[in-house]
């Protein structure tokens, strides 16, 4: 009967069918064979996602004040340099003016000093000149009366009185000189010490007064806010009208910069995917057209609902992303849709009638092994039509029992390759 010989059929796992009789023969058991090879396997995947930009730029103001004018809309694409929110500048405008006018006074204030201080200190080096010349006369007239002078004795004593009476009040004279040029040389002294140190302050005001200008002018230029790259307004804040400042609860304006696909893969087909791949994705917001984009990232990511620090890790949501950059087009936020993936890949296969599955991926073979049965334990990976991907425990080339229901560990086994 045909059945004894059919592998499907349940009197061939019977005692009475074709195995069993040939087992008890002696004789080997003919079976159906196919060799472990390395097989080209085409897949596809489909991911839900949606657009996301990579990165997003709050625009926030860095001086308080009026909101004058906003320059974009929610959608705009901008360029770098572009302005986008105008703040009243005004009161900017009054500060500058009056920063410059004070400038412009201590500048005049400094110079006055210089050339007060010039004058007085010539003044004072003149007079400081005429006493300390004074004072070198007098000297002289010390030296030429000394020279002149005979030595003194009791008898030329009263032929010298007149003598006596000039050099006292020479030496008189020369004490008042000497009393008049050291005040002098210390208040010459004093006033030059006093200037610098008015010069000095003078300077530092200066100074100061250009920084409140410098900075008066950076406020008055941060009444227009730029853009700081290119890309798209995704959120806008601001309105006419609206008093503005730094710590503001929310931004301005923020700026989406490139603007991707963002597709989630099962995590168990994330490893399938490499940067780089190849994508074609379908928008809902574009109905029957496709794009055509690369993988330019892969991260695993995580959303959580937890606000509090304490219930960090709670409510915890782990997602595998897959960012796509798309050619060609300019994609707003939000726009939803899904990618899909063609994979191709090589691995080793083997028909899916050959496998005895467990459980967790892994399975059990019947291969032939110098004319006997072997059993294999071997590491499963996806079906792809009839035939079965093995991701380990086998070796190319190795044939395998397509059928081994009926067959056992140890059997004698003829080939057919069928």
């Amino acid at each position: 009967m045909p059945s004894f010989k059919d592998p499907n059929s349940r009197v061939y796992s019977s005692s009475y069918g074709y195995p069993a009789r040939q087992r008890a023969k002696g004789q080997p058991i003919g079976v159906e064979t196919a060799l472990a090879q390395i097989t080209p396997l085409e897949d596809s995947l489909a991911a839900p996602g949606e657009a996301v930009p990579l990165e997003e730029i709050e625009i926030n103001p860095q001086i308080k004040g009026i909101v004058a004018e906003v320059y974009v809309a929610e959608g705009e694409k901008i360029t770098k340099g572009q302005p986008l929110v105008k703040i009243e500048p005004s009161e900017y405008e009054a500060k500058v003016n009056l920063a410059r006018n004070n400038l412009e006074l201590a500048q005049s204030q400094l110079e006055l000093l210089k050339t007060f201080a010039k004058g007085r200190l010539q003044r004072l080096d003149k007079s400081v000149a005429i006493a300390e010349t004074q004072l070198q006369q007098a000297e002289m007239k010390i030296q030429q009366i000394k020279g002149i002078m005979p030595e003194l004795t009791p008898d030329s004593l009263k032929k010298s009185e007149a003598q006596v009476t000039i050099i006292r009040r020479i030496l008189q004279e020369t004490k008042q000189l000497i009393k008049k040029i050291r005040p002098t040389q210390e208040k010459l002294s004093l006033t030059q010490t006093t200037i610098t140190q008015k010069i000095d302050k003078g300077r530092l005001e200066l100074t100061n007064r250009q920084l409140k200008l410098e900075m008066a002018l950076q406020d008055l230029q941060r009444t227009v806010i730029a853009a700081p790259t290119d890309g798209l307004v995704s959120q806008v804040n601001a309105a006419r009208g609206e008093l503005v400042y730094p710590g503001n609860r929310y931004p301005l304006l923020t700026i989406s910069e490139q603007v991707t696909f963002k597709a989630y893969v099962d995590q168990a087909r994330l490893n399938a995917l490499q940067v780089g791949d190849r994508a074609t994705v379908y928008l809902s917001a574009y109905p029957g057209q496709t794009f055509s984009g690369k993988v330019i990232k892969i991260n695993p990511t995580v959303e959580t609902t937890a606000n509090r620090r304490y219930k960090r890790g709670i409510n915890q949501q782990y997602t595998y992303a897959v960012w796509i950059d798309l050619e060609d087009l300019d994609l707003p936020p939000g726009v939803q849709g899904y990618a899909q993936f063609k994979l191709v890949q090589t691995s080793i296969t083997i028909p899916e009638g050959s496998v005895t599955h467990l459980s967790g991926g892994e399975g059990m073979v019947m291969v032939v092994d110098s004319g006997h049965a072997v059993v294999k334990q071997v590491r499963l990976g996806r079906k792809f039509h009839d035939l079965r991907q093995v991701l380990g425990g086998l070796e190319v080339g190795e044939p395998v029992v397509i059928h081994p229901r009926a067959i056992n560990p140890g059997d004698l086994l003829s080939m057919d390759n069928g």
